[in-house]
């Protein structure tokens, strides 16, 4: 199976993709879209779009590189891409997005589809989502001990199918 990306090359996708359509993306909606697009990714290609892994925790599922990258913005909005400095020379580059020409247009075309049905959904929809999901529910209590172990690939993938996959965003 595909490694896949680079957690913040994804995530600059979800935020420039977020500008574009002028929504509010906090780092717990970036969260669960990391969660979901790797579930659709899973679900869809048979491949893995984020090359990480997916803690259990309280307000669902995280993904740790990107929640430190983020996590100074708290409940605000996320206002700028992540990037890379480099100490020795003191520039700053922004890390570059998943793009159409590494995955193939028509996967970045449905990908892009699904984000932006997914930045539709309020945060606490999202959230609501993956704690009514086994993966989540059935280790309650491990998760509020801090022992709960990691998502699975398959759990990522049927969370995904089960829970988002039959829902709209005004439910």
């Amino acid at each position: 199976m595909n490694k896949g990306f680079d957690v913040l090359r994804v995530s600059n996708l979800v935020i420039d993709t977020a500008k574009e359509n002028g929504t509010k993306l906090t780092n717990l909606k970036l969260q669960k879209i990391l969660f979901f697009l790797q579930g659709f990714y899973l679900n869809k290609y048979k491949s893995r779009l984020i090359n990480g892994t997916f803690a259990k925790w309280q307000f669902g599922p995280v993904e740790k590189e990107a929640y430190n990258c983020f996590k100074s913005y708290g409940s605000s909005a996320i206002t700028d891409e992540a990037f890379d400095f480099s100490p020795v020379t003191l520039k700053i580059t922004i890390i570059p997005a998943i793009s159409a020409k590494e995955i193939g247009s028509t996967r970045f075309a449905d990908l892009k589809s699904e984000l932006i049905k997914m930045l539709s959904f309020p945060a606490w929809k999202l959230v609501e989502l993956t704690h009514k999901d086994p993966s989540w529910l059935n280790y309650a209590s491990e998760i509020k001990k801090y022992s709960a172990a990691d998502y699975t690939d398959q759990e990522i993938e049927e969370c995904y199918f089960n829970s988002f996959n039959t829902q709209s965003c005004e439910d």
